[in-house]
């Protein structure tokens, strides 16, 4: 055994020890995102808001990311509210040319889950928003499915996945609102499609640590392998 195969080998045993007993720190999780498209149903703007850009019939798509491992702030047993102050999640979409969404330095968004007897309901608000191109007093953009059956869900976590059709009985609505208040909406629309966007894993510290152990150990018996051929050419000799 040579005198480079050996300090090769330390020097990968010395690396591997090291991804092994070095404080890992805790891997940050990964958002879960859909995207969404629809149409408005309904304007109501007559302090001309949106200067006449969306009219009723016009198509809309958007997106929104929350982190299913955020903690429930509800302590009752059927609602499930998860808050997020920071990008990348919140809710944006684009109207008739203007774009609306969370801002990402200064986000307030809420994923709220009901699972009820009567009635289940996602809600997704974001109240503090970057609206490019519009008149001050537009604040809110709430997203809602509802299912009157409460049928929809089988609990208040976050879902993974939305399929439209399980929402056979409800409805499903897209608002912008001046206000707090999501009476004194703006426009409302009906959301057709939701679809989920793949994110690949990133792989944890320790996945890192198994990965460069195969890879010693290839080396190893590749380096191992080339050592006995040439003992056995020697041999021959």
């Amino acid at each position: 055994m040579s005198y480079r195969f050996l300090r090769v080998t330390c020097a990968c045993l010395l690396a591997a020890a090291f991804l092994v007993l070095a404080p890992q720190h805790p891997v940050h999780a990964i958002p879960v995102t859909f995207e969404f498209s629809g149409r408005i149903t309904s304007v109501l703007d007559g302090d001309n808001l949106l200067g006449g850009a969306v009219s009723e019939g016009d198509l809309f798509t958007g997106r929104f990311s929350y982190d299913t491992d955020t903690p429930d702030s509800d302590a009752s047993p059927s609602v499930g509210a998860y808050w997020h102050d920071q990008g990348p999640y919140g809710l944006s979409v684009a109207i008739g040319g203007l774009p609306f969404g969370s801002d990402p330095d200064a986000t307030t968004f809420l994923a709220a889950v009901f699972d009820g007897s009567s009635e289940d309901r996602v809600s997704l608000t974001s109240f503090a928003n970057l609206m490019p191109g519009v008149n001050d007093g537009l604040s809110l953009i709430l997203l809602e499915l509802v299912d009157p059956a409460g049928e929809a869900l089988s609990s208040t976590q976050l879902p993974l996945s939305y399929t439209l059709d399980t929402w056979s009985s409800a409805w499903s609505r897209l608002t912008l609102g001046n206000g707090d208040c999501v009476s004194e909406y703006t426009l409302h629309g009906t959301i057709e499609r939701i679809d989920s966007v793949p994110i690949d894993a990133i792989p944890e510290p320790g996945s890192m640590v198994l990965i460069g152990s195969g890879l010693l150990g290839m080396f190893a018996r590749r380096r191992l392998a080339g050592m006995h051929g040439a003992v056995d050419l020697i041999s021959e000799k």
